[in-house]
C-alpha cells in the first residue's frame, strides 16, 4: 500500500456546519469496487454516487475527457449538497477521468505531491480519501469473461495491451491515499482493509 499525501477535504469547504467525509473508491473494471461500494453505503449510511458511465459514447479521446469532466463536475455539484447531511461514497472520479486519458499518450507519472490540488485546479471538491484497488489481471480478466458483457474500445485496450493498462493503473496510484493489491484477500478482508482507511476521516 502507498499512502502519498495527507489526506485534506478544505476545497469548498462551508465551515457554517460539520461536512461529512467523501470516500472515492478507484479501480479498473472487475477490481471488486461496486461490491465493496455496497458494503461501505451500508455500513456508513452513505449516500452512493457514480461517475462511471455517460448518456452517449464519444467519438474522439478530447471528447471522452470533456464528458466525464462534465459528469464529475455534477457529481462534485451533487457532493457539495448531500455531505452537509451524511457521509458520501463515489463510483470513481477525478482520478479515473484523467489517468485514462492519460494513458492514451502514454503518458507517465513521476510524482505527485499535493493530489488535490488537481481537484482544486479542475473546480471539483476534494475527496477526504481516496482508495485505488488492484487486482491481478488475470483474475480481473475472468471477472470481465464471467459478466459475458461486451467491451468498448476503451477497455479491450485495457485488457490487451500492457502498455496502455500499466501507465492508467501508474496514475491511478500517485492520484490515490492508498492503494490495495487486493488479489489474496477475500471480499471481507478488503473489506476489513478499507474500512481502517476510512476509520480515520469519520
Amino acid at each position: 500500500m502507498s499512502a502519498p499525501a495527507k489526506v485534506s477535504s478544505s476545497h469548498q469547504r462551508d465551515t457554517s456546519m460539520p461536512l461529512h467525509p467523501v470516500i472515492v473508491l478507484e479501480g479498473l473494471d472487475g477490481t471488486g469496487k461496486s461490491t465493496q461500494i455496497a458494503l461501505l453505503v451500508k455500513k456508513l449510511n452513505a449516500h452512493h454516487i457514480s461517475t462511471s458511465t455517460l448518456d452517449s459514447v464519444p467519438k474522439t479521446i478530447q471528447q471522452r475527457r470533456e464528458a466525464y469532466m462534465n459528469v464529475n463536475q455534477s457529481a462534485s455539484n451533487e457532493i457539495a449538497k448531500v455531505r452537509k447531511q451524511r457521509p458520501i461514497v463515489v463510483d470513481r472520479y477525478l482520478a479515473s477521468t484523467l489517468s485514462s486519458h492519460f494513458a492514451h499518450f502514454p503518458f507517465y507519472p513521476f510524482s505527485i505531491e499535493n493530489w488535490e490540488s488537481a481537484y482544486g485546479n479542475a473546480g471539483l471538491v476534494v475527496p477526504s480519501l481516496v482508495i485505488n484497488i488492484e487486482l491481478d489481471e488475470e483474475i480481473r480478466g475472468r471477472r470481465l469473461a464471467a459478466r459475458n458483457e461486451p467491451l468498448d474500445d476503451y477497455e479491450k485496450r485495457l485488457v490487451t495491451e500492457e502498455s496502455f493498462r500499466s501507465c492508467m493503473k501508474a496514475w491511478l496510484r500517485v492520484m490515490s491515499t492508498y492503494t490495495i493489491d487486493a488479489t489474496a484477500m477475500t471480499v471481507e478482508e478488503l473489506h476489513t482493509c478499507i474500512m481502517s482507511h476510512v476509520e480515520g476521516v469519520i
